[in-house]
């Protein structure tokens, strides 16, 4: 497996695909909301496009930035699945080049409960759950994203999280 334009090896892979972790680009107002981010190819998942990315950001106020809309009161992060244009050419080493994006998005899910740390290895488990075969990016999939976010916090606020 391949992907069509990423040319550089993935950090992770699995039977549903591959995925290279975007770098910190945190050196704007804008972006100093990101606590991390991930490209992931996962060929078959939607008939016209290949690559998501999927975006960890903090809801916290920014000075120099609009607040955040927030679905509820209590929320403290926000999960994005993404669809990338199937013609772009993403850079996760240089992701202050933007990537060409499809709307609406494919995932918005809000949550609180848990610490930094504990919502970044949320992101990473959706990564991994993705190469598993396990879950898709794609929107069919959004009930799916709200009940697997929804009990890792719960895991993590009750210490039955196995990387608790």
């Amino acid at each position: 497996m391949k992907h069509p334009t990423i040319t550089k090896a993935p950090d992770l892979t699995g039977i549903g695909g591959l995925a290279w972790q975007i770098a910190d680009n945190r050196t704007t107002p804008d972006h100093a909301g990101s606590l991390g981010g991930w490209l992931v190819y996962v060929p078959g998942a939607h008939p016209w496009w290949h690559t998501w990315a999927l975006v960890l950001v903090h809801l916290r106020d920014i000075p120099g930035v609009k607040p955040a809309k927030k679905s509820y009161p209590e929320a403290e992060y926000e999960f994005l699945s993404i669809a990338l244009q199937p013609d772009s050419t993403p850079d996760p080493d240089h992701p202050e080049n933007g990537f060409k994006y499809l709307t609406p998005f494919d995932v918005v899910e809000q949550f609180h409960g848990v610490t930094d740390g504990q919502a970044s290895r949320i992101l990473e488990g959706a990564v991994r759950a993705i190469l598993g075969g396990h879950v898709s990016p794609d929107t069919d999939y959004r009930s799916v994203w709200r009940a697997l976010i929804a009990s890792t916090v719960k895991h993590f606020q009750e210490g039955k999280h196995p990387e608790n």
